[in-house]
């Protein structure tokens, strides 16, 4: 199985959501391939199905990875995209809530990468007064904005 998602950057933040089904963790908008589908076609596809957003230019490929999902094995694959307009609107069946993560916000917290029972890794990101779930490392995340820093400019 294959999943894209695509990390869409608006200037220094990233758009993050929450997910309803277990894990319940921040994810960027993206989801399971289907047969036959290309990864740019599935991309465009879940990111309109997810937020409703028809302006997001996908960039480039940034990340790729082998993990588990409700422990089965799947590729992972990332795409830095860069938010052209829109507004988001969710499917309340898939997600509860969106953000807009600041990079510089998120390199503060303190972080704990730990897997959860599906086996996903995920990145716990702890400050005073808050804590957030998320399917990204800080690592991953100054990857992309690094990527989408040195393609758009």
């Amino acid at each position: 199985m294959v999943a894209v998602s695509g990390l869409i950057w608006r200037g220094d933040e990233v758009l993050f959501l929450h997910r309803v089904q277990p894990p319940l963790v921040w994810v960027p908008p993206g989801g399971r391939m289907e047969a036959g589908e290309e990864p740019l076609a599935a991309l465009r596809r879940e990111i309109r199905e997810e937020t409703s957003l028809e302006r997001v230019e996908v960039v480039a490929p940034c990340i790729a990875e082998a993990g588990c999902h409700d422990g089965r094995e799947m590729l992972f694959l990332d795409f830095v995209c860069a938010y052209a307009a829109g507004e988001i609107s969710l499917d309340p069946a898939e997600h509860d809530a969106w953000r807009w993560l600041h990079i510089e916000k998120l390199a503060q917290a303190d972080v704990e990468v730990t897997l959860a029972a599906g086996g996903e890794p995920v990145a716990i990101y702890r400050w005073r007064d808050e804590e957030l779930r998320l399917s990204h490392s800080l690592e991953q995340l100054r990857l992309s904005r690094r990527i989408l820093d040195c393609l758009k400019h």
